[in-house]
């Protein structure tokens, strides 16, 4: 009389289980990947608004002010009046991971801290700068100094196009 099988064996179980485990490890990875790349179209839009809201100020106020680009984010000062010290809005401070690098201003490179100077009227030099993401993303904000257009590019391919574009800039700062 032969045995009749009513289960799984244990080498079913554990393909089973393996199989389980390496579908849900790639849906983790899928919604990772979403969620960082959602993260710097967020931060994307808070750098450019904080932009516009410089641009805004200096025009309201009639007065030059500078937008300082720093490696962790961004802040508005008083342009050279000794009599007013300190920062003329809250800085706005880039997330964990998140870094400004590549800085060029009327398409000369520096590092550190570099400042633009925005005038009474609203315009500028022209500026660009790489916005380092987590995971190895990266994408480049140009902002022009004379309009205040901003535009983003996420290949750094186009970077000597965009260095290109900003080194015709011949708007004097203010």
């Amino acid at each position: 009389m032969a045995h009749k099988h009513t289960g799984f064996t244990l080498i079913e179980i554990v393909a089973v289980l393996l199989i389980v485990a390496l579908l849900a490890g790639l849906g983790i990875a899928s919604l990772r990947g979403q969620r960082n790349s959602a993260t710097i179209e967020s931060v994307t839009r808070q750098v450019m608004d904080y932009d516009r809201s410089a641009r805004l100020l200096a025009e309201r106020r009639g007065e030059a002010i500078d937008l300082v680009v720093q490696a962790e984010g961004m802040r508005q000062e008083h342009l050279a009046d000794a009599r007013r010290s300190g920062p003329l809005h809250s800085p706005l401070v880039l997330p964990e991971g998140f870094a400004i690098r590549d800085v060029w201003i009327a398409g000369k490179e520096g590092k550190g801290n570099r400042a633009v100077g925005i005038g009474r009227e609203g315009r500028s030099r022209s500026y660009g700068f790489r916005l380092e993401a987590p995971a190895s993303e990266s994408r480049w904000i140009v902002v022009s100094g004379a309009t205040g257009q901003q535009q983003v590019s996420d290949h750094d391919a186009q970077s000597r196009e965009i260095q290109t574009i900003l080194a015709q800039e011949r708007l004097d700062a203010p």
